[in-house]
């Protein structure tokens, strides 16, 4: 399966590793939003995903799952 990231998305997740790797040993971060690409890749064939518990997104009827 090939997702489409957005740009916004990509730097959000160069934030994610950058903060990681500052607060771990060296690689975490690269570690980390490899295993979290991996989870959204999995989430994304499974189609029994729950209506958002958050209000706001839940107005908007969309669906979430949980990461760690």
């Amino acid at each position: 399966m090939k997702i489409k990231v957005s740009e916004e998305a990509r730097l959000t997740l160069i934030d994610l590793e950058n903060f990681v790797e500052s607060q771990n040993t060296k690689g975490a971060g690269k570690r980390f939003v490899k295993r979290f690409s991996e989870k959204i890749k999995t989430a994304l064939t499974t189609s029994n995903f729950a209506i958002c518990k958050h209000k706001k997104f839940a107005a908007l009827m969309l669906k979430c799952f949980f990461y760690k």
